[in-house]
C-alpha cells in the first residue's frame, strides 16, 4: 500500500479499525459523545493517550534551577516554583524512577509533593542525548 497518498491512509485506517474494532475504544469514550451528550470532564478524566504515567525528574544543572531547588527544600513549594520547575524536568516512568532511585541517582525534591524527583547523578544527563537510562543495577554505596 502507498501511504504517499490522501486515499491510502484513509484506506489503512478504514482497514485498521475493521480489524481492531472496539479494542481501539476500551473505554467507550466515542460512545459517551453519542445522542449528543458531551461529558467532558468524565471523558477527560477516563482518556489517556499513553496509559501509563511518567513522574518528574528535575535536571538541575542551570544555577537558576539548581538555586529554584534549594528554595523548595528550605521553604516549600508554590505553584509558581511548580511553574517554573518545568522546563527544567524531564518524565519517566515508573520502572526508570525505581531503577534511578535503587541507583542513588534521584532523591526526592519535597516529600509533600510525591512524584517530583531532583537528579542528583547529573553526569547522567546531556542536552545530546537526554537522560542516560542504562542504568546499572547492583550499586552500591558504603560509608
Amino acid at each position: 500500500m502507498e501511504f504517499s497518498s490522501t486515499g491510502s491512509v484513509e484506506e489503512y485506517f478504514r482497514r485498521l479499525y475493521h480489524v481492531r474494532d472496539e479494542s481501539l475504544d476500551k473505554k467507550k469514550i466515542l460512545e459517551a459523545f453519542k445522542n449528543k451528550s458531551y461529558p467532558f470532564a468524565t471523558v477527560g478524566k477516563e482518556f489517556r493517550l499513553i496509559e501509563e504515567e511518567s513522574i518528574s525528574v528535575v535536571v538541575a544543572r542551570e544555577e537558576e534551577a539548581e538555586e529554584l531547588v534549594r528554595q523548595i527544600h528550605v521553604r516549600g513549594c508554590t505553584r509558581e516554583d511548580l511553574r517554573r520547575l518545568q522546563q527544567y524536568c524531564v518524565p519517566v516512568h515508573k520502572d526508570v524512577l525505581d531503577k534511578l532511585s535503587g541507583a542513588g541517582m534521584i532523591r526526592p525534591v519535597l516529600e509533600e509533593l510525591g512524584n517530583l524527583y531532583e537528579l542528583t547523578a547529573k553526569e547522567r544527563y546531556t542536552d545530546e542525548m537526554g537522560l542516560d537510562l542504562e542504568i546499572e543495577t547492583g550499586i552500591a554505596s558504603f560509608f
